[in-house]
């Protein structure tokens, strides 16, 4: 079955956003408690990840790269994924928490 070309589009930001900000695959399935197997079908493009993980993503790259990204911009749709330009304390958070590499479902799961 050929790959949609939405799934290219996330592929080839995927792979940038990565590359940009040297990251790894099994680092970025750390950060997001997400296994290796599906960040690698994502890198693959063998598959998008859902509207919740893709703005996990885009979280942690926008904190990551310390810079907003315009989701109006992305080569791909993002459905309900909308961040706050004042998302300071979201920011810092998410920021704390890769200081002290705490990922974002290891922190989920605590609770």
């Amino acid at each position: 079955m050929p790959t949609s070309p939405e799934v290219l589009e996330f592929q080839r930001w995927l792979r940038s956003q990565c590359a940009d900000l040297g990251i790894t695959q099994s680092e970025l399935s750390h950060q997001l408690g997400i296994t290796r197997a599906t960040i690698r079908s994502w890198w693959l493009g063998r598959s998008r990840p859902s509207n919740q993980n893709t703005f996990k993503l885009i979280r942690a790259f926008e904190v990551l790269g310390d810079c907003e990204i315009d989701h109006n911009a992305l080569p791909f749709r993002v459905n309900s994924c909308t961040t706050s330009a004042n998302g300071a304390f979201g920011i810092w958070l998410l920021s704390q928490l890769n200081r002290h590499r705490i990922s974002l479902f290891r922190l989920s799961s605590s609770t």
